[in-house]
Parts: structure tokens; C-alpha cells; sequence
């Protein structure tokens, strides 16, 4: 059997650059290959090879017959080939990195500016630059919400028990006063591009006259959602108000008109769903807890919203109301939505 030189458990292997103008490794700068194996493969099949033991020693083998520390030298009778081989192959190893870095490097770059983007439209689609846009995440369309629809104020709610307030307590003028200013309002004129947005239709809507300005007659709903709940607050005090106003009051539509707004703030509370949480406290005069009411709320201004109002409400004369007569070429539908 041919000697074989010792060879050791499989490690990366460096090889050396030439040591003398005539080595046989050529001029190369260092490179990196798999193993011991499989330089000794390569080597073989070219008759001869020099590699280093890791001590800057050579052993120099020759067609598998002897092995003795050495510098590489070009007495072994080999031939230029496996110079040759070792160019060509760190030349195309070079290029091959080169190009796999390339590669990596522009994919890293896509990818990257990819998620970039779809981050930064999330961020976009998820943080409004409007006040509009900002509303119309809690609200449908309005005309009012680009100019009054932002939550600007914080406000702890005075719930307490028996707490005054100028729009509770029994009915009197002053108390009156106070709800006429927050729920007696005249409409307002509403483009037929904003009906639309409304998701309504324009031709079905009530048009308001030229000399009113055109455009459709509209009013907003809070306006509406406190007069409903002064329905409610005169309702509980019938006696007074018959005395004040018997033809309306006795009205037998009052019952109905009645049951309709307690029927509309319930649609309105349910809706908004307020999760505000209510604590609870102990007080003195009472065994069991006691709820506490003033809890702090996000709220839209409404001394904001009732001059925006104010300063597109129309004023018509000798309708006795905020509602608007027929004309000749009205729209007319067979029963109230």
C-alpha cells in the first residue's frame, strides 16, 4: 500500500502565498478552502501539493510517496498546473462572492424599502392629517366636522346628587331661558354634495326656497337629541306646562311625540356607548357603596358647535317654525321616514 501522510480532522485551511519567485503555489493572497480532504484530493490528482501544517512549516507530498517538513520548492518535478488551478479558482471563488454580495446587498435594500413603506402607510392610514379625516373615524359625514368636529376639551361631569344646575329644578322662566338657548334653532342650509356624502338623497330631501339661498334644509342632530330630552324634563312637570301652553300640551300626538325622543336618546346612548367606568365610594349616611358619577369625559365644545350654527341658521319668516312649507314643485313623499 502507497505511504499517506497523516492527515488531520477536518478544519478550514489557509493557504499560503508564495514564498520564493519560483514556489509552486504562485502569488496569491490568502484563501479560504473546505479541508484538509479536499486539498488532498485536488493535489493528488496533479501528482503533488505543499501545504502547511499551521507552524509556517511545509510538507511537501509527491505522488503520495513522501512527506517531509519543508519549504516549497520547485525541485519536486511538479508541474505549473496546480498554480494554475488555485489562479483560476480564487479568480471565479472572488467573483462568485462578489456576486452574492451584490445580490444580497440589493435585495436587502428592496426588502427593506419595502417594509419601510408599508409601515410608514400604515402609520399614515392609522393617524389622519385632517380634522375631517380625525372625526370621521367616530362619526359619518357632516359638514360641521372639519371646522367644529375636533374632541377638544377634557371635562369632569358634576354628577352629584342634588347638585343645582340651571337646566334642572322646577320649571320657571330663567330655567326655560336656559333650554330655549341650547335646543331652539332654525335650520340650515345643506349642499347637495354634502347630502349625498350623507349618504341621502338630494331629490328626496326638502328643498329650501331662492330667496332662502337654495340648498336643503337640514338641522343637527344634538339640537335635536336636547329637545327631546326638554320633551322628556317638561313631560315630568305636565301639570305646569298644560297651564302655560294648554293646545300643545293637550295634544293627543304628546304621548307619542313623548315615546319618540325616549326612543331616540336611547338609539343615541346605545350608540355612542360611553365606557366611561363609574366608582363607587362609602359614605357616612349609607350602608352599601356609593356611586360616583363625576367622571372625566373627552368632549367636543359646544359653545363651538351652537355659533357655528348660529352663523348659518336661517331665519325664515311667517313659517311659525323651523320647519319650511311645500311649493308648487316639491318632492313629496307618501309617509314620514
Amino acid at each position: 500500500m502507497p505511504f499517506m501522510p497523516s492527515i488531520p480532522a477536518p478544519r478550514t485551511f489557509v493557504l499560503k502565498p508564495k514564498i520564493t519567485s519560483t514556489g509552486l503555489l504562485g502569488t496569491h493572497s490568502p484563501t479560504i478552502y473546505p479541508s484538509y480532504y479536499e486539498l488532498l484530493r485536488i493535489s493528488l490528482s496533479n501528482g503533488c501539493f505543499a501545504m502547511s501544517d499551521g507552524k509556517g512549516k511545509y510538507c511537501q507530498v509527491h505522488d503520495g510517496i513522501s512527506c517531509r517538513p519543508n519549504r516549497v520548492d520547485t525541485g519536486s518535478g511538479c508541474s505549473d498546473d496546480t498554480s494554475e488551478y488555485f489562479s483560476e479558482k480564487q479568480r471565479m471563488n472572488l467573483q462568485q462572492r462578489v456576486r452574492q454580495v451584490g445580490v444580497w446587498l440589493v435585495h436587502f435594500v428592496l426588502v427593506t424599502a419595502s417594509v419601510t413603506f408599508f409601515v410608514l402607510g400604515c402609520h399614515l392610514r392609522a393617524s389622519p392629517s385632517t380634522k375631517l379625516e380625525q372625526a370621521l373615524h367616530t362619526s359619518t359625514f357632516s359638514p360641521l366636522l372639519k371646522d367644529v368636529g375636533e374632541i377638544t376639551e377634557t371635562i369632569k361631569f358634576n354628577g352629584t346628587f342634588d347638585m343645582p344646575s340651571i337646566y334642572r329644578g322646577y320649571p320657571d322662566a330663567s330655567l326655560d331661558a336656559a333650554w330655549k338657548r341650547i335646543t331652539k334653532v332654525g335650520p340650515f342650509a345643506v349642499t347637495g354634495d354634502d347630502v349625498t356624502k350623507m349618504g341621502k338623497s338630494a331629490r328626496e330631501c326638502a328643498q329650501l326656497p331662492d330667496d332662502l339661498g337654495g340648498g336643503y334644509m337640514g338641522t343637527v342632530e344634538v339640537f335635536h337629541q336636547l329637545h327631546c330630552l326638554d320633551m322628556i324634563r317638561k313631560y315630568t312637570y305636565l301639570e305646569y306646562y298644560v297651564e302655560q301652553n294648554p293646545k300643545y300640551w293637550g295634544d293627543p300626538m304628546m304621548r307619542t311625540h313623548v315615546d319618540h325622543c325616549i326612543e331616540m336618546l336611547r338609539q343615541v346612548l346605545m350608540c355612542s356607548s360611553d365606557l366611561g367606568i363609574i366608582t363607587y365610594n362609602f359614605v357616612e349616611f349609607r350602608p352599601e357603596a356609593w356611586p360616583d358619577f363625576n367622571t372625566i369625559h373627552q368632549c367636543r365644545n359646544f359653545e363651538d358647535v351652537l355659533d357655528w350654527y348660529h352663523e348659518r341658521e336661517l331665519h325664515a319668516t311667517g313659517t311659525g317654525s323651523h320647519f319650511i312649507t311645500k311649493s308648487a314643485g316639491s318632492v313629496v313623499v307618501a309617509t314620514p321616514p
